[in-house]
């Protein structure tokens, strides 16, 4: 099968094609693809009149190309589509603070994640419930890996996932008994994402 699925549900895709262009399998022109292969690619194309099939695309960049997190800036994204990937270089007994806040369409708050690294890592919910202790073999993972992680966090309708280095770390669901703002959790958690920031007291990420 091309596409499998996981334990949690999510579709992954396999690998269609994997392809080295050499003079073996460049039959049309053994002596001549190195030309054309060899350069730097900076532009993408979809040939107009042969390309009948393809409706939308996004480009994997690569982790050398990581953008400088833009600090209380929303910008648009699909959460429950395609998770917010960032990246760390923190050494894992310094302090610092993984902030990020969301928002429906309208920029009203829609709840949000924050991770305290450090000895005692910690975690929080905004509009749920403060900080609290990451259970021991979640902060066991966190000291078992290299100083460089790329974070994952996704959101859906029940909660927030976040992996790191491909590893999930947490599942929160926020929910009367989780939050301590019994009254109010629903009022920002229901709210559908349309935007994601960065707050100011983020001082973890280095790109985005």
């Amino acid at each position: 099968d091309d596409v499998s699925k996981g334990d949690s549900d999510v579709t992954r895709f396999n690998d269609i094609i994997n392809f080295t262009p050499s003079n073996e399998t460049c039959d049309k022109w053994p002596q001549h693809w190195h030309h054309y292969w060899s350069r730097d690619k900076v532009r993408l194309k979809f040939t107009k009149y042969l390309d009948r099939a393809s409706d939308l695309y996004r480009a994997q960049i690569p982790a050398t190309n990581w953008a400088a997190v833009p600090r209380e800036v929303k910008f648009e994204m699909d959460m429950t589509r395609d998770p917010l990937e960032v990246l760390t270089q923190v050494e894992t007994d310094k302090d610092a603070l993984i902030s990020v806040r969301f928002y429906d369409n309208q920029t009203q708050p829609a709840g949000g994640l924050q991770i305290k690294l450090g000895a005692k890592p910690r975690y929080s919910l905004p509009a749920c419930h403060k900080m609290k202790p990451l259970k021991w073999k979640a902060a066991k993972l966190l000291t078992s890996l290299p100083v460089e992680k790329v974070w994952s966090i996704s959101r859906s309708t029940t909660g927030v996932t976040v992996s790191v280095n491909s590893v999930e770390l947490l599942q929160l669901t926020p929910s009367d008994t989780t939050c301590i703002h019994r009254t109010s959790w629903r009022t920002f958690w229901n709210r559908p994402i349309s935007l994601v920031s960065f707050t100011s007291r983020d001082t973890a990420k280095k790109g985005v």
